[in-house]
């Protein structure tokens, strides 16, 4: 997990006398152009495809589980014989 970044301050507020004031105009303005993505952007995308991913890989585990534990351990067999008449 990477650490957030402060924003730097801008030169022209530090020659102005405003040492407490930051510029951070490059954090919340969105990017002109509709194609370019920002990086927190493209890091939630990939977090949100590492879980589907994960959820998949979890839902194929447990369908072949169940599968091999039906063919191998609890197969249910129909052995007609009179002694189960009614």
């Amino acid at each position: 997990m990477s650490r957030p970044t402060r924003p730097n301050r801008s030169h022209r507020d530090s020659l102005a006398g405003n040492p407490g004031k930051t510029d951070v105009s490059h954090e919340t303005t969105p990017p002109s152009d509709p194609d370019v993505r920002t990086p927190q952007a493209a890091f939630a995308d990939k977090i949100r495809l590492g879980a589907q991913r994960e959820t998949v890989e979890a839902f194929v585990v447990a369908f072949i589980l169940a599968l091999l534990f039906r063919a191998f351990i609890a197969e249910a067999f129909v052995i007609p014989t009179g002694s189960m008449a009614p």
